[in-house]
């Protein structure tokens, strides 16, 4: 697995930050890549310093590791299936008929407009 120093942004739902971290491609059983971000939290008082991976098209957390190697061995083994299942989901966001978007689709558009508020306020 090849990792690639960036900056990139997390979102808790409400909110955006950056952070420095490394990047990383996995592959769906498609054969579509998928790029993903595993950034060091530092420990609080109520939590130890961790590994977090982040999906990069949504801003959010997919799961944390104590080290780098084991959050993404984590996520490689685990939720990169149910990643891909939420991805390629056909249920819709809204019962609306004219929505066309699955969840995970509405999850990206909102983190996109997020980013570009984010980075007009930089």
């Amino acid at each position: 697995m090849k990792y690639k120093k960036a900056k990139f942004l997390i979102s808790n739902g409400e909110s955006l930050r950056e952070v420095s971290g490394y990047t990383f491609e996995a592959m769906f059983s498609t054969a579509d890549v998928h790029m993903l971000g595993v950034h060091h939290e530092k420990g609080t008082a109520r939590k130890h310093a961790h590994w977090v991976v982040t999906d990069l098209n949504t801003g959010l957390l997919v799961n944390e590791g104590a080290t780098r190697k084991e959050a993404v061995e984590l996520f490689m083994s685990v939720n990169l299936s149910k990643l891909e299942r939420l991805v390629y989901s056909n249920v819709h966001y809204s019962a609306s008929p004219a929505c066309h978007e699955n969840s995970y689709e509405h999850l990206c558009s909102v983190f996109e407009e997020m980013a570009r508020d984010y980075e007009k306020r930089a």
